[in-house]
């Protein structure tokens, strides 16, 4: 499902760079991501500001051509303060005005009309 999702993709995680690596890789998904961010890499955990602007600056992209995947609202507040669009994995009913698409199963990302525009 992940290589039909159109776009680059990274993963933003607060875990250790090791674990979440051996994670991706565990899963058999490490060749879909472009770029793995663990929390050496940015230095400040999610939601922080600066944990975002770092990975966004490491990534070379800007926010408002990014789509964040999370099942964190509270890091989905930080994203969609920087510009980008929001999708919560969530089985809550309500979501909060910062969140774009409230998903209850990562098998719902193909058919959410989310485009990141050209080239990202």
């Amino acid at each position: 499902m992940l290589s039909r999702l159109p776009g680059r993709k990274w993963v933003f995680s607060n875990g250790p760079q090791h674990y979440v690596e051996a994670m991706i890789e565990h899963l058999r998904i490490g060749h879909l991501f472009e770029e793995v961010f663990g929390i050496e890499r940015f230095g400040h955990p999610k939601p922080r500001v600066a944990a975002f602007r770092r990975v966004l600056r490491q990534s070379g992209i800007a926010a408002e051509r990014c789509i964040m995947v999370e099942d964190s609202a509270a890091n989905l507040r930080t994203a969609r303060q920087l510009g980008m669009r929001t999708v919560w994995l969530s089985q809550q009913k309500r979501k909060p005005c910062w969140v774009d698409y409230r998903i209850s199963s990562l098998s719902q990302l193909p058919r959410l009309a989310v485009s990141a525009g050209p080239a990202a």
